[in-house]
C-alpha cells in the first residue's frame, strides 16, 4: 500500500438490523478516477489505559468531512437519508495503524456519525481492535484512501 511496516487497512460498518428504516447521513463523492462512493463521517479513538477511557486520535468532523482534497475526492455531497432493514453503510477504509498516535499493543475503535459529522450524541462506536504493526518512517504519509 506503499507505507513501509503497514499491510492493513481498517474501516467500520454501520448496519440497520433493525426493522425500520434509520435516517442517516453519508457523503457521496466521485473521487480523481472519476468512481463514485459512499462513506460516513467518522473517528478513531486510543484506548488510554491510564485514564481508563478512549481518547480522540483523529476525526473526520464537520469541517473536513465530505469536502474535496487533492488525489482523492474531486466532487463531494452530504446526503440525509434512510438506511433501510439489512442495508449497510461504511466509512473510509484507512491505515489505522500508520497514525500518529498509535503504537504496537494500543487499542482502537471507530466512532460512526450517524447524523453530524463531530456529534459524539449520536455516534455508535465499534468493539475496539489491538495494533499489531507501525510504521517504519517518520515521513509523514496520507493513511486515508
Amino acid at each position: 500500500m506503499g507505507i513501509p511496516g503497514i499491510t492493513k487497512m481498517y474501516d467500520a460498518t454501520l448496519t440497520n438490523a433493525g426493522l425500520l428504516p434509520a435516517r442517516v447521513t453519508w457523503c457521496n463523492f466521485v473521487d480523481d478516477a472519476s468512481s463514485t462512493g459512499t462513506i460516513m463521517a467518522y473517528a478513531v479513538q486510543r484506548w488510554n489505559e491510564s485514564l481508563k477511557q478512549w481518547r480522540t486520535v483523529v476525526e473526520l468532523g464537520k469541517d473536513r468531512f465530505c469536502q474535496p482534497y487533492p488525489m482523492g475526492i474531486m466532487k463531494a455531497k452530504i446526503v440525509n437519508g434512510w438506511l433501510w432493514p439489512g442495508q449497510s453503510i461504511s466509512t473510509d477504509e484507512e491505515a489505522t495503524a500508520a497514525r500518529d498516535g498509535f503504537s504496537i499493543g494500543d487499542h482502537a475503535r471507530f466512532v460512526i456519525f450517524v447524523r453530524t459529522a463531530g456529534d459524539y450524541g449520536s455516534s455508535v462506536a465499534t468493539s475496539g481492535f489491538r495494533i499489531d504493526e507501525h510504521r517504519q518512517t517518520d515521513i509523514p504519509m496520507r493513511v486515508r484512501h
